[in-house]
């Protein structure tokens, strides 16, 4: 079966093609020195959605806590 493209959806893409390109040299770091971690973490979940509050749950089960220090 023959995927069919539609105007719009071929203009959605090629815009968001288009930010992703301008945004890329903003996003770009020079070196790893120029890295600077404010925190580290052995997890985090991004979301809460289903997903994302049931890996909360599993993993405050499981002994992970926040750590502000």
């Amino acid at each position: 079966m023959a995927m069919q493209i539609t105007r719009r959806g071929f203009l959605k893409g090629a815009a968001a093609g288009a930010a992703a390109a301008a945004a890329a040299p903003a996003l770009a770091i020079d070196s790893e020195a120029d890295l600077h971690w404010d925190r580290s973490a052995d997890l985090v979940v991004i979301g809460y959605g289903n997903a994302g509050c049931n890996a909360a749950i599993e993993a405050a089960r499981c002994g992970c806590f926040r750590s502000d220090s």
